[in-house]
């Protein structure tokens, strides 16, 4: 776990330029020249992709914390109006006027870590507990343009009540404890070097990290590995690697909805079968005590004679007339013989019973049919959505593509006329080898005489303090 302290900012309407496409807050004419370059800081960086483009491909999801809004514009918007209204009341108040109310800072996990979304806002709560900046707006954006999994949280200072801004002191000291904590409690340590330094704090030893990059020298590093073709094989492969992930993951998700809504079309069609069912299940019953009590009385009347069986058969004249035409010497022969009548009255229930079923099977394929049309209709919308979505993510992909060529063919831009090729040997005469030694240890020695200038500069810095006061030296970590 790398925290990393972006440092303050007094503008948060940058954050919401590629949601709200407003103009820059710099045209406004009641700040200096100085604080209106500030207004291209944290959110423009954390919402949109590098190099100016005006696209957030790079954006994996956002999240807010203590405040009521859906959409990262709606958080902007909020933290916005609350750096106003803080302002018009402190407006006529003496004293130093508020001018950086945004803090941004960064986590950032190992490439090899591979952190989920809860997680990342696992982490993201916790170290604002730590830095103890929690019930304040909170905005987290999440990037996906690195090899290492990282998120940005944007932290608006004023209390949520406007009466002060939350100072924030020895927040690398607290972020350093906290990381180290993180890392127990998660794998194990990484970082060696910061378990030393936060126990010699422990025994009252202030110590900065030394062994970390400044700012500059990290810059410098960055730019000399993108010069040379491994760091773009590096970033290719990445890229390739997080597409193929990507491609992947939205194959199985197109793939999931298309299994949910068959599943709930056939969940359908079954509710609409069993309610079909269960209507006609109190006719079912009826028609079987009728059929029963009906077979009962033509087995009275076929055993008490001819005229018993006649008085049934004009009695039950419409229920024999199901089993087919009831003409009069079909009358006479149910009369006459008891098999006959008895087959009659079978073979009239058994239409009875399916002309039931015909209507009941009716009912669940009408419901079935409208089911499916249904689905086919949602199933139609849901492909022209997938299609639209691969679409997406293919303009992505090809976007991507163009911005690493861009961006190699801007380096290549920028190489000397006269520097060879990275791969290549290039020979160099026995005169010129004294001056390429000499120039090496001058830079070399140049940039010890610049650290060490920056030493004595806090030395006299803590000396100064000291004069001052009884505070204790906390120094400053890196």
């Amino acid at each position: 776990m790398i925290p990393r302290v972006a440092g303050s900012g007094q503008s948060f309407q940058g954050a919401g330029l590629y949601y709200l496409n407003d103009k820059q807050e710099s045209e406004r004419s009641d700040l200096s020249e100085k604080a209106q370059r500030a207004f291209n800081d944290a959110g423009d960086y954390a919402l949109h992709d590098k190099n100016g483009l005006r696209t957030a491909y790079r954006v994996g999801f956002t999240a807010t914390l203590s405040m009521d809004a859906g959409t990262a514009q709606e958080a902007i918007g909020q933290m916005t109006a609350s750096y106003d209204r803080y302002r018009e009341k402190e407006a006529h108040k003496r004293g130093r006027k508020l001018t950086k109310p945004v803090y941004v800072y960064s986590l950032a996990w190992a490439p090899n870590e591979n952190p989920s979304q809860n997680q990342m806002m696992s982490a993201a709560r916790s170290s604002l507990k730590a830095l103890r900046l929690e019930g304040l707006q909170t905005l987290i954006v999440q990037h996906t343009d690195e090899p290492h999994p990282h998120i940005h949280i944007i932290v608006n200072r004023i209390e949520q009540d406007g009466s002060r801004a939350r100072n924030i002191p020895f927040d690398h000291l607290r972020f350093s404890a906290w990381a180290e904590q993180y890392e127990r409690d998660h794998g194990g340590i990484r970082c060696e070097e910061r378990v030393k330094n936060n126990a010699l704090r422990a025994q009252g030893i202030m110590v900065r990290d030394t062994r970390s990059f400044s700012r500059a020298e990290y810059t410098a590093r960055e730019q000399a590995q993108r010069s040379s073709g491994d760091w773009h094989a590096e970033r290719q492969a990445h890229r390739k690697e997080a597409q193929h992930r990507q491609k992947a993951e939205l194959g199985e998700h197109q793939a999931k909805e298309r299994d949910d809504l068959e599943k709930r079309t056939r969940e359908r069609i079954s509710r609409e079968a069993n309610k079909a069912k269960a209507d006609l299940k109190r006719q079912w019953r009826q028609m079987y005590v009728r059929q029963r009590a009906e077979a009962q009385r033509a087995k009275q009347a076929s055993q008490g004679g001819i005229f018993d069986r006649a008085v049934f058969v004009f009695t039950h004249k419409d229920m024999l007339g199901k089993a087919g035409s009831l003409r009069m010497r079909d009358i006479a022969k149910l009369c006459l013989s008891e098999k006959a009548l008895r087959h009659r009255v079978a073979h009239a229930h058994r239409n009875e019973r399916a002309k039931l079923g015909r209507w009941e099977r009716t009912m669940i394929d009408g419901a079935a049919k409208l089911a499916w049309r249904d689905h086919g209709r949602d199933a139609a919308m849901m492909g022209a959505r997938h299609e639209r979505d691969r679409d997406a993510l293919q303009h992505r992909h090809r976007s991507e593509w163009q911005q690493l060529a861009r961006e190699r063919e801007r380096l290549e831009a920028q190489k000397p006329p006269g520097r060879p090729e990275m791969g290549k040997v290039t020979e160099v005469a026995p005169k010129d080898v004294s001056s390429v030694v000499n120039g090496t240890f001058n830079a070399s020695a140049d940039a010890e005489r610049s650290r060490q200038r920056k030493r004595e500069a806090l030395r006299r810095q803590m000396t100064g303090k000291r004069s001052r006061g009884n505070e204790p030296d906390w120094g400053n970590e890196l």
